[in-house]
């Protein structure tokens, strides 16, 4: 089974939805993932809203079809058949206007359900750990490439905007801001 190792910076909606969608989809694939989230802030405090529309949360919807019954015993195809229908009932639940923070808390919720059935072996594969707090914060100060050598991933996400010292460190802070400006997609 392939292993992957998958840092996120950012355990926004954006770092959290990327890194659920990530591992359910590998999972079903047969592959091992352990994922670990940064996040600067002790907990979700945005009080600001976003409006979600039908079309962009479909996207995010995993076919529980495409489940490999030939890679998974009798009783995973079911718990990863349940764990889908009940990931895409609550991604489709967040259509239209909502705070950002209920956004957060309900996928960080999910996380912690993933990482449950990660690390009693229901899943049959590593957990899904979100770190939070001024200590996981990439500046200046501790680069990204300091997170690289303690975690050791195979994948590296930055989800934390155009402002995440992250996403500037490897990218640039000139070419950040101007892909964001011109509403480009740098990554």
């Amino acid at each position: 089974m392939t292993a992957i190792h998958y840092l996120g910076v950012g355990a926004g909606p954006v770092g959290l939805a990327t890194a659920i969608h990530t591992k359910l989809k590998c999972s079903l694939e047969g592959k091992k993932v352990s994922v670990i989230l940064l996040d600067k802030r002790d907990t979700y405090v945005r009080t600001h809203g976003v409006r979600l529309e039908q079309a962009v949360l479909e996207q995010l919807v995993l076919n529980v079809d495409t489940i490999s019954r030939s890679i998974l015993s009798e009783e995973k195809f079911a718990m990863y058949k349940a764990l889908i229908r009940e990931y895409n009932a609550m991604i489709l639940g967040l259509k239209g206007n909502r705070p950002i923070k209920e956004i957060e808390e309900r996928l960080s919720a999910f996380a912690e359900q993933i990482d449950s059935l990660s690390t009693s072996n229901r899943m049959d594969d590593e957990g899904f750990k979100i770190l939070q707090g001024p200590e996981y914060t990439v500046s200046a100060e501790k680069p990204l490439s300091s997170f690289i050598t303690e975690y050791n991933p195979t994948i590296v996400v930055a989800a934390g905007g155009y402002r995440c010292a992250a996403t500037e460190q490897v990218f640039g802070a000139h070419s950040v801001r101007r892909a964001f400006d011109k509403s480009e997609t740098c990554f």
